[in-house]
């Protein structure tokens, strides 16, 4: 019987209190605990390995990476919703998962005093009014208002430091940011006396530019997962130029250091530099055209090699249409091998002492350029003139090049007469890499090199 009288006596306690939640839910429009028990789908008496099998279970189907609606957008309502239902999966795990916070809950049906304050916290100017102060609660349960007949026990001090959780934090630090701020946060269980110590310092004159915040010392929270936090207490603090840059204060968590340390946060204003990561050029920018004498000048008065390619594949550009843009033709294959090989030889160049430029040349329109580096060669032995006067006849077979690698300031030249062709990338590229290495002789030019018809005979 008494074992009876007991259950009935412990059922009405919870009975009370979730009409106490539906109470308050009702007349001051605030949410209170959820069903953590619900949420997960177990029992109330359910042990920790059941509670840690169906957070797994909901967690994984529930996952946002998994869900179609955000895949397809993630800013919509229906993202946000299941972004919603997987936080509050984890909510619910995180409190019955502990034992303190599980008997808490089941006692009150809140997580945490901060929820419960703040449903028997009545906003200003809101809610239902008990009488003609406005202050009092308008329903009586016997006995004082409280269930289980008791007086409600008065609401607990606020702490010297703003209380955050994972989600009201982002709002913090946007704040933060927006004022041009340095973050303090502290990570303290209840009791310990590290809030109260920077809650002086919060009021120091020189330390008022700083926001200073506290959370749970819960190791499992979000918020501690978030910012590596391995034990607490712990103290992290962030600069003025970067509010979102929470660093973990290695010091000692003594006054001294930790006014120093803030102190410092609140002077700083720079930013961590960023590098810059440097960009490969491409072949298509290591590669120009040559049109004039100008432009000549400059690739082979440098001191190093001035690489030129003959490309003897025109191409014109189609008439377009009226309001219609001409479209852009592909480069001529000869010179895409050259784009293709500069990218890859600039690249894997080891030495940067010597400086190397690529350049094409129509070989169609400066024919007479092309035929200042031609490759002439004799063919058999030479045979005497008619005539008799003792003059020979030579035969010669003259072979123009397709790439010229040109020294300029020593009037020497190293030519490559293949054909370039698609295919050729591995040739051309040895080539240009032994020459570049110093593994070819070059051949001196009777007289420099012109681009200009008739600028050597000028000269």
């Amino acid at each position: 019987r008494a074992a009876q009288i007991w259950t009935m006596h412990k059922g009405k306690q919870r009975r009370g209190r979730w009409l106490l939640c539906a109470v308050v839910m009702a007349t001051l429009g605030v949410m209170c605990g959820a069903d953590h028990y619900k949420t997960l789908g177990v029992s109330k008496s359910a042990s920790k390995s059941e509670l840690k099998k169906a957070y797994h279970k909901l967690a994984l189907k529930h996952h946002p990476d998994k869900s179609p609606n955000c895949k397809k957008d993630q800013a919509s309502k229906a993202c946000k919703k299941d972004n919603d239902r997987f936080m509050k999966i984890g909510n619910a795990y995180e409190t019955l998962s502990d034992d303190e916070k599980r008997r808490y809950y089941d006692q009150t049906g809140f997580d945490n005093p901060q929820q419960q304050q703040q449903a028997h916290r009545q906003p200003p100017g809101g809610g239902r009014r008990g009488g003609p102060g406005g202050g009092g609660f308008p329903f009586n349960f016997g006995g004082g208002g409280f269930p289980g007949g008791g007086p409600r026990p008065p609401p607990k001090p606020r702490g010297p430091l703003e209380m955050v959780d994972d989600r009201s934090f982002k709002q913090f630090l946007d704040d933060a940011v927006k004022t041009k701020r340095p973050v303090v946060l502290v990570f303290a269980p209840e009791g310990n006396s590290l809030p109260a110590m920077l809650g002086k310092l919060k009021d120091k004159e020189e330390l008022k530019k700083a926001k200073f915040a506290q959370s749970t010392g819960d190791k499992r929270s979000q918020l501690a997962r978030k910012y590596k936090v391995k034990n607490t207490p712990a103290v992290l603090i962030s600069t003025r130029g970067e509010p979102t840059e929470l660093r973990v204060f290695e010091g000692k968590l003594e006054e001294e250091y930790l006014e120093r340390a803030i102190g410092i946060a609140v002077r700083s204003n720079t930013k961590k530099e960023k590098k810059e990561e440097k960009k490969e050029p491409k072949g298509s920018e290591l590669v120009s055209g040559l049109e004039s004498e100008e432009l000549f000048g400059a690739c082979k008065g440098n001191s190093g090699l001035c690489i030129i390619a003959f490309i003897k594949d025109r191409r014109e550009q189609p008439v377009a249409r009226a309001r219609q843009k001409p479209k852009e033709l592909a480069p001529p294959p000869a010179l895409q091998v050259l784009q293709q090989v500069a990218e890859r030889v600039t690249k894997g160049q080891t030495s940067k002492r010597i400086k190397v430029s690529f350049v094409w040349v129509d070989a169609l329109k400066y024919s007479h350029f092309e035929a200042q580096f031609a490759l002439r060669e004799r063919e058999g032995e030479c045979e005497p003139a008619e005539g008799g006067a003792g003059d020979q006849v030579c035969k010669e077979t003259v072979k123009m090049p397709t790439v010229v690698a040109l020294s300029g300031k020593k009037n020497k030249y190293v030519g490559y007469y293949s054909a370039v062709l698609k295919g050729s990338e591995s040739a051309v590229e040895d080539f240009l890499v032994r020459v570049i290495g110093g593994d070819m002789k070059l051949t001196p030019l009777a007289q420099p090199p012109c681009l200009v018809p008739g600028c050597a005979a000028a000269a």
